[in-house]
């Protein structure tokens, strides 16, 4: 997955459309408090939880020449925009589908999420990915009455 289509992703989820400028804008002025020295402290998120998405966030929009999306803070900004924003059945949602991620790969693979190397990480989202696309469009198909 690029960084184009983790974007378009990103703006199909909120149900908002990111234009190039508005993109660059985002990843190039969001940058950490100078002088900020303390970890940030998930608010959602257990520390599994946060430590995961930091890691498939990174694999997603890793630092190029550009800021990546542990640099612009994407795993904070998700933190705060499920726990604070979101209603409490899509809390409860993400968490569930968080959770089936993380017991997915450990039954692929034999261990944790965070315990693979980056890419099997990579290849195991890459495999998540494929299967909810297909299912997404055989739901399509189904609702069309194509089978």
């Amino acid at each position: 997955m690029d960084r184009r289509d983790a974007l378009k992703r990103a703006a199909l989820l909120t149900g908002f459309a990111i234009s190039a400028p508005i993109a660059s804008a985002v990843l190039s002025g969001c940058q950490p408090e100078v002088g900020a020295t303390t970890a940030y402290q998930p608010q959602f998120f257990t520390a599994d939880e946060f430590a995961m998405v930091q890691q498939m966030t990174d694999l997603m929009l890793p630092r190029t020449e550009t800021p990546g999306a542990l640099d612009v803070g994407v795993p904070e900004f998700m933190d705060r925009g499920i726990g604070v924003v979101a209603e409490e059945k899509n809390r409860s949602r993400f968490r569930s589908g968080l959770q089936q991620f993380a017991q997915g790969a450990e039954t692929e693979y034999g261990k944790p999420f965070l315990e693979l190397k980056s890419e099997e990480q990579l290849d195991y989202m890459n495999q998540v990915d494929a299967k909810a696309k297909a299912a997404k469009l055989e739901a399509q198909l189904t609702a069309l009455g194509i089978s």
